[in-house]
This record gives C-alpha cells, structure tokens and sequence, in this order.
C-alpha cells in the first residue's frame, strides 16, 4: 500500500524519483509477502478508478515500472536461491489439487467452490479455522451447488464491472479490488497450501469493506458523491448500524485472540469444527508428543544432578502417570484419525510408531507404522532408523536390520550409516541423538 501511494504521486507529478521508489518499496514487498503479488494489478486500477490515465505516456511507464518490480524479484529470488529438488514440497493433505491430475480446466469448479467459500467467511466469520486443508475442505466438482451460485454471480459481477468500468464507480472499485486480490489464492492459476486460509483474504477484505461501506451509504441515502471535501452527515441510524457491526466483530476478535493463547489451545478448539483436517489432527498430535518429550527430558536432567539439589524450571515438565496416559493416548488418537482422513501420511506414520516405541513399548505396533513410513518414502533416514530400532529391541534380528541399512545406503551420510553393536548404550543414546 505504501507502494501504491508512491506511485500514486508519480501519476501525479511525472517526477521519476517517486517512480523509482515506488518499484524498490513494490519489490520489497513481493519479498516479505507472496500475497502482494496482486498489487501488480491493484496499483494500477486503483490509479485508474481515483485519477484516470490522462496523460497516456505516464501510464505506459506506470505500468512498465510496475511489471519492472516483478522482475526484479524474479531476479533477486535466482541470485539468492539456488535450486534443488529439497525445496518444500507440497502434500497432497494441504491440497489435493497439487496433485498432477488436475489441469487448469479440472480446476474450474474448485475455483468458483473457493470464491463462494471466502464470500461465506466474509459475511460470516465462524467457525474459523487455523488449518483447513484435505479433506475439511472438498474438492468441488461441477455438481456441486455452491459452485454455480459462485460461478453465476462472478461472471454477472465480473461483466457489469467491466462493462461499465468507465462509470468508476466505488462499489465497482471494491468488487474488482476483491476479485483481482483474491485470484492468486483461488486455487485456479497454482493450488493455494491449505485450499483455503482466512490469512489470504486479508488483503482482499478491504474491496469487501468498501463495498459494504458504499452500499450502507447507498441505503441510509448518505451523500458522498457531491466533492472531495464534503463533510459526511450520518444519521443515527447508520451510526446505530455503524455500531453494532463494529461490537459483533470485536466480541469475535477477542473471543478468537483467547483460542490463540497457545499452539495446543488453538489446535484443541479448532479441532472441534474441522474434524476431517489431517494436518490438524497430525499438529494436535505433535502437540502431546512435544509435552511427552518435555516430561522425558525434565526427568532425565533431574536424575543426573547432584543429590539434594533440584530445578523449578524442570519439575513444571513432570507429568503425573494419569496425564502421560492421557497425553499418550490423546497423540495416538490425533494420529490415528489423520490417517483415517489420509492413510498416505508419510509423517504421521512416523510420527504415531513413535509413541507406540517411546512411550507404549509396543514394538510389534511401533514397526508396523516404521515399516509404512519407509514404503511410502525409500529415503525417509528417521522412519528407517526408528524401523531398525525396532528389529534391534523387539525382533532382535540383527541381520534384517543391517539389511534394511545396507539397502538403502545412498541415503545416509558416512557418519551415520554404521549400525551399533549389541551394547543397548551405544544404541539407546544414538536414538536420542537423533
């Protein structure tokens, strides 16, 4: 937005400082943020609707120094980036769509599902959620309802604004700013992580509210349209409407702050209204794994200090039996419902053989969820190791567990592909080094 004020007075004055730094602040802020790509778009329509293009040179090089920002990121980003095939990768729980079998067409109907679903949080900003993602949020097919009231009410909206773009009207500015911000995130040109997140339509929200503003405006026949310095008269009850709105929206906003005083608190509350998030449920149950470590750590510190002498900062990590229980099965319980939701879940699969080793000493359970783990991903070094660990401990089969090294030997470093012998020691504090 900063940006945009700049090149605001560039449009104004014709003075090429403000043009310059326009495109430095514009490039920073691809750099800080992937949601202000937009902007590239947003900038110069918002010229257009507030000042017009009267002087049509100015306006080539608006837009030449506009799209000069995109490549100067693009050009950062290959100079400070190199590229590897370790770069995050995508799962198909945070999108189906990433998968390769959705073109650009197959697409379509997801897109329309998505701009209904963002219109729905708009006007109703409940429940919310902190991850959506596979399978909260379906893949819409084109049988889907909400997709054609979507589909139907963006291509009306979309041809009256532009028909009668000349009219720069304030509500067309709202309904263009909305559509134009919220694209990138609509799952159409690239997949959105998450299908959708209300942190996408941050920016988008501001059409939204200008196009609420004109038509309350509009509706208690407030006029607005008489000059650049007319002083607005409200009734009372716009004001009275004014005032109501901002009350609901500031009870949401606090109750919402209150879920969000922890990781584990906005987790367990967000749980309840999206039951079929997998990545949900995997981050619940980190959660208890984390606070499990933490007693596992805390214990192990206190026993090795001097007799007589003891840590307060420690002792708050101690769990009673009855809470390992319950934070134990409560783990198992959010991993084993992320895998109902997505038996692929290459983590989880881990992550709950895990527990079952850790902290049930199920060995027999703990390699069955190892031995998936290392199926659905051949390089995956700890799900390996937790494998081998479990041949060593339980099985004792120590020649299947060199075996499943051996095979896989490309994928560890020299420093780690020997296996210990026989001394539990030596095998334990590898364990924990990992």
């Amino acid at each position: 937005l900063l940006a945009a004020s700049v090149f605001f007075k560039f449009n104004d004055s014709g003075k090429w400082k403000y043009a310059l730094y326009g495109t430095l602040l514009l490039t920073l802020s691809f750099l800080s943020k992937k949601s202000s790509f937009p902007m590239l778009a947003l900038i110069p329509m918002m010229i257009y609707f507030m000042k017009g293009f009267s002087n049509s040179k100015r306006t080539i090089f608006l837009f030449l120094f506009v799209f000069l920002s995109f490549v100067l990121l693009r050009l950062t980003v290959a100079s400070m980036v190199e590229k590897s095939e370790n770069l995050r990768e995508h799962m198909f729980f945070e999108n189906p769509l990433y998968d390769n079998g959705y073109g650009f067409f197959e697409r379509l109907p997801m897109f329309f599902y998505t701009m209904g679903y963002y219109i729905k949080l708009l006007f109703i900003p409940h429940p919310l959620s902190v991850f959506y993602g596979y399978s909260h949020v379906k893949v819409a097919e084109w049988g889907d309802p909400l997709v054609w009231v979507s589909m139907i009410g963006c291509v009306v909206l979309g041809i009256y604004c532009l028909l009668n773009i000349k009219k720069r009207s304030p509500w067309m500015f709202g309904v263009l700013f909305y559509f134009i911000a919220i694209s990138m995130f609509s799952n159409l040109v690239k997949p959105a992580p998450g299908m959708v997140a209300e942190r996408f339509a941050f920016l988008a929200s501001i059409g939204f509210c200008i196009v609420i503003a004109y038509w309350l405006l509009e509706l208690f026949k407030v006029p607005f349209h008489t000059g650049e310095n007319t002083k607005l008269k409200f009734s009372g009850s716009l004001r009275a409407v004014a005032v109501l709105l901002l009350l609901v929206s500031s009870v949401k906003i606090i109750t919402r702050n209150n879920d969000w005083k922890s990781h584990q608190s906005i987790y367990k509350h967000d749980i309840e209204y999206t039951e079929n998030s997998a990545n949900l449920h995997s981050l619940l149950g980190a959660q208890y794994v984390e606070q499990l470590d933490k007693h596992r750590m805390a214990i192990s510190n206190l026993n090795s200090m001097p007799a007589g002498t003891s840590d307060p900062n420690l002792k708050k990590y101690i769990l009673t039996q009855q809470q390992l229980k319950i934070k134990t099965d409560s783990s198992i319980y959010h991993f084993g419902r992320a895998l109902e939701i997505y038996p692929d879940y290459i983590a989880v699969n881990n992550n709950i053989g895990a527990v079952y080793f850790s902290y049930v000493q199920n060995y027999d359970s703990a390699a069955k969820y190892f031995h998936r783990a290392v199926e659905l991903d051949t390089d995956y070094v700890q799900a390996m190791y937790n494998l081998a660990s479990c041949y060593e401990l339980e099985i004792g089969e120590y020649k299947e567990m060199n075996d499943y090294f051996s095979k896989r030997n490309n994928s560890f470093n020299d420093s780690i592909v020997t296996i210990p012998g026989s001394d539990e020691k030596d095998w334990r504090k590898m364990l924990d080094t990992l």
